[in-house]
């Protein structure tokens, strides 16, 4: 069901929020008057200094980007923006009032700020309560109490403020202390008499956000809990989050601003674009971001059908309400028919490929199809592309195709030289290769696989207290595909600065004391959940890099490089992808020491246990 707020559009929410700031001027001049009176003064009088009111909110909330944020998001920055363009309004008063003759005073000017400042704030948090009091009338919220009123349920709070599918309505908390204080607007109860509680609060989940319960105390309080009726679910402890540590460095990288640049924009919007492996971890970000862009057609390609349904069932409706064409396909890239046909049909004029076999030990298990999926799909997938007159393909490669020691690795590194190869042969096609490390939150990530091992209670396993990786959450790894995807050409290789690695071994405690509880030290009895190390893994490294000679150079963009790798020339990478085909064909794995490595890198050989790479990992 339509609702006049809840489904405005993002164009047409800014365009209100615009009209309220500079429309508030009116009133602000008013109170301003009504407060202050000054001889000879009447709004009458300074009616033509609203145009200069006006113009200066207009430009100002726009420039400033108060119209760009959102009104649950509408915060301590906020704010002080809001009290900027006050300001900027009341000095534009007071210099148009002297301009046309009219004695002015600075006092008055002052009022204008106060009362202009106070009818933005007001307006926004009036904006807040009625889209509140929308949603709920268009969506049934789920009613929720959380348990535990600390530092984790305080952040609990506000994250579910923002998000209108739910409703706190108050704390529960062991401390007797704490019992009838009002904490963020809700009121702390007991644990005695739950039952009679979330029927007089109408609550129908509760949520765990009590850090340190031990695993025998959390269990005995979910039962309790759901013998009451309850749903029950817990959150992360992010006070433990916020500690300097890995976690947070990986936090920081969280959250970076994600607006496109002009070229990026340029590049996607009204082309026709497929993306492959599109219901993977990078594939499904890939393709939201893509479609916020508004190509003129979407194209997702994977192999697994259930990864297509889902990706496409979670797309599909916001393509229709754009009115942007989207295409499902249910294939694989190694089929040179099939891409042929696909490419043309759609006319494919941006092909973003994301399709691998990237599980290091499943992959080794696997050899042949990797081979035959990640470079040899490769090579169908980007011939196809230039035989269809595709203008632009990227490929997403891996950290582990520097210096290969794993069957992933080194299919990677293949990929990569059957693209930079085309590339010099095809001026038609502007084709580069896009390397980095870890998404946090993938499917081939540590961090979830951690997250399932504390729900069972452990053990947590680390393969090698010194394995270090570098991490970029799948959101910003996405926009730095796109902007380097923009910038493609001549097969180059692009990197992206991921920061400082962390170490695994800290990532899994951080994981333990995330979820409040402790840890048991190898060969202890003492703690919670177990920490386990299992020895490196075939097809791993302590240390990843992103380059091989770690010579970078600068693009447009302040973290996206080129790195100075050579490449095989034609003879080399068709040679190579014969030995490829007849490892694939008799079903083997491939000799990675035979790879023609060492001459582009004489020094090629395994990092060392201390190696550090340069500035982008």
């Amino acid at each position: 069901m339509y609702h006049p707020l809840t489904d405005l559009t993002r164009g047409q929410k800014r365009t209100l929020l615009l009209v309220t700031d500079a429309s508030l001027s009116v009133p602000a001049l008013v109170i301003a008057l009504s407060l202050r009176a000054e001889t000879g003064l009447t709004f009458w009088a300074l009616a033509p200094t609203l145009l200069a009111m006006v113009a200066v909110a207009l430009l100002g909330s726009h420039l400033l980007g108060i119209a760009n944020t959102r009104i649950s998001a509408y915060e301590e920055r906020a704010v002080a923006k809001s009290l900027l363009l006050s300001a900027l309004m009341g000095v534009a008063f007071v210099v148009a009032a002297w301009g046309i003759g009219s004695p002015v005073s600075v006092g008055l000017g002052v009022l204008c700020i106060a009362a202009h400042f106070a009818l933005a704030i007001t307006a926004r948090l009036g904006m807040a309560w009625l889209l509140a009091q929308a949603y709920a009338a268009k969506h049934k919220r789920r009613r929720l109490l959380i348990y535990g009123a600390g530092m984790v349920g305080l952040q609990a709070l506000k994250a579910l403020r923002a998000n209108p599918a739910f409703e706190p309505v108050g704390f529960i908390d062991d401390n007797p202390a704490l019992h009838g204080v009002i904490i963020g607007g809700l009121r702390v109860h007991p644990p005695l008499r739950l039952t009679q509680l979330a029927v007089r609060l109408r609550a129908e989940d509760v949520l765990i956000a009590q850090s340190g319960l031990a695993v025998e105390a959390r269990a005995r309080l979910t039962t309790q809990l759901e013998a009451a009726g309850l749903g029950v679910t817990s959150v992360p402890a992010f006070a433990h989050l916020a500690e300097p540590s890995s976690a947070s460095q990986i936090a920081r990288l969280s959250n970076p601003d994600l607006q496109p640049s002009s070229t990026a924009s340029r590049c996607y919007a009204g082309a026709s674009v497929m993306i492959t492996g599109a219901g993977g971890s990078i594939g499904s970000e890939l393709s939201r971001q893509v479609l916020a862009l508004r190509p003129r057609r979407l194209v997702l390609l994977d192999n697994s059908e259930y990864a297509l349904y889902r990706i496409d069932a979670a797309l599909r409706p916001v393509a229709e309400a754009a009115g942007i064409p989207l295409q499902a396909v249910l294939g694989s890239v190694g089929d040179a028919a099939q891409m042929a046909r696909v490419l043309k049909a759609n006319e494919a004029e941006v092909v973003l490929h994301a399709a691998a076999y990237k599980h290091v030990p499943l992959v080794e298990a696997n050899p042949a199809a990797a081979l035959a999926n990640n470079a040899l799909g490769t090579e169908v997938l980007v011939s196809a592309c230039h035989e269809a007159g595709v203008r632009r393909f990227v490929l997403i490669s891996s950290d582990k195709a520097v210096r290969p020691v794993s069957v992933m690795g080194a299919s990677k590194w293949i990929a990569e030289q059957v693209v930079r190869d085309l590339a010099a042969r095809s001026p038609g096609l502007d084709a580069a290769v896009v390397r980095f490390g870890n998404v946090l939150g993938s499917s081939g990530s540590v961090l979830p696989l951690f997250e399932a091992q504390v729900r069972r209670g452990g053990p947590v396993t680390v393969t090698d207290p010194r394995m270090e990786r570098y991490f970029m959450s799948a959101d910003q790894a996405v926009h730095l595909v796109l902007e380097a995807g923009a910038m493609a050409r001549d097969g180059e290789v692009y990197l992206f600065d991921m920061g400082k690695p962390v170490q695994i071994e800290t990532l899994a405690r951080q994981v333990i004391h995330a979820a409040g509880y402790t840890v048991r030290e190898p060969g202890q009895t003492e703690g919670d959940i177990e920490l386990r190390i299992t020895g490196v893994r075939p097809g791993e490294k302590l240390r990843e890099e992103l380059s091989w000679a770690h010579r970078h150079q600068a693009t447009p963009h302040p973290r996206i490089y080129t790195a100075a790798d050579p490449a095989l020339s034609e003879l080399e990478v068709a040679h190579l992808l014969r030995s490829v085909r007849h490892a694939v064909a008799e079903g083997r794995d491939i000799d990675i020491a035979a790879l023609p490595i060492k001459r582009l890198f004489p020094a090629h050989s395994a990092p060392s246990p201390g190696h550090r790479s340069g500035r982008t990992g």
